[in-house]
């Protein structure tokens, strides 16, 4: 593994801890905030109807969240990976028409990339 992989999979494995991190900080406020309002509520009405109020609150949120969830417009893909889709179709009937130019023009694209771009170190032996 590279340097440059390596940095990029520890930088990874860090943000990855964080966000574990701070959902797990999350879920523990939202337990004490759900015990606060049972308490609250305990204290005014029987404790069974606090109980019961605290769950419809909580199904609420939850049908609020999903519901949420379910109408969000799905996103329009980038410019970019319209532009990509379309090389790439084109690229396909090119091989499809014919295969054999193709595969000169790529050994030749590979040749050139090669001699302007090589590695300076040498192949493994």
């Amino acid at each position: 593994m590279g340097p440059l992989l390596g940095a990029l999979v520890r930088e990874l494995a860090v943000n990855m801890v964080a966000y574990a991190i701070a959902a797990l900080l999350l879920a523990i406020a939202l337990g004490f905030l759900v015990a606060a309002l049972y308490l609250g509520l305990a204290g005014v009405v029987e404790p069974v109807l606090a109980a019961l109020f605290t769950a419809l609150v909580l199904v609420a949120l939850a049908a609020l969240v999903l519901l949420a969830v379910r109408r969000r417009r799905p996103r329009r893909p980038p410019a970019a990976a319209i532009g990509v889709e379309a090389l790439l179709l084109s690229m396909r009937e090119q091989v499809q028409r014919d295969p054999w130019s193709t595969l000169v023009a790529a050994a030749v694209l590979g040749a050139l990339t090669e001699f302007s771009h090589g590695s300076s170190r040498p192949p493994p032996s």
